[in-house]
């Protein structure tokens, strides 16, 4: 049972972080831009007012809470969850809610902690109506998620699922894919505030 709660858990996370990160418009510069605004900035003997302290998008840890499947079982800083939060720089806060248990999910959506990203049983409109979860434009994703963008050329139903009816170029949710079993197995929604 653990092992099964295991591998779902690491599934859901790397989507989950992933689509995060991509999503939150973050480019890594190159070391060539880096050092040449040191450099800069060297010569000058400050930086201009113009530029950021830092330019390096990985330079500050970004914390990201989540909740997701098994998410109540999960132990803090497993493995997987350190490999993450090493290779993005990133601090994951697990929610320990059972997305199971309807009324564990309404209290903490109806008391304010709402997690950044992660999965539920609940629709999406309904999320999105109740100003608890943002859309996210098809130029954002087809900018910034190109490797999620092929999945879906080659699951093209996931374009049509969770569109927004009030804007048909926004989504409501991201829906994953199961490579292995050819389907659409779940969708991850993003806090109104947060990205």
């Amino acid at each position: 049972m653990f092992k099964n709660v295991s591998k779902w858990f690491a599934l859901f996370l790397c989507i989950a972080v992933i689509s995060s990160l991509m999503l939150s418009a973050c480019r890594i510069v190159s070391d060539e831009s880096a050092k040449a605004t040191i450099k800069d900035e060297q010569t000058t003997g400050a930086a201009s007012s113009t530029e950021t302290e830092n330019t390096d998008p990985y330079a500050k840890k970004l914390e990201i809470s989540w909740i997701g499947p098994g998410g109540a079982e999960i132990e803090d800083n497993n493995f997987v969850q350190k490999m993450i939060e090493e290779k993005f720089n990133v601090k994951l806060i697990n929610k320990k809610i059972n997305i199971h248990e309807t009324e564990q999910i309404n209290l903490m959506l109806n008391t304010g902690e709402m997690p950044d990203c992660g999965f539920m049983y609940s629709n999406p409109l309904d999320l999105y109506k109740k100003g608890l979860t943002r859309t996210i434009p098809r130029q954002f994703i087809t900018e910034y998620a190109p490797n999620y963008v092929r999945e879906l050329g080659v699951n093209p139903l996931g374009w049509k699922m969770n569109i927004n009816p009030d804007a048909r170029d926004e989504y409501l949710a991201l829906i994953g894919v199961a490579a292995n079993q050819r389907s659409h197995i779940m969708h991850s929604m993003y806090r109104a505030d947060w990205l």
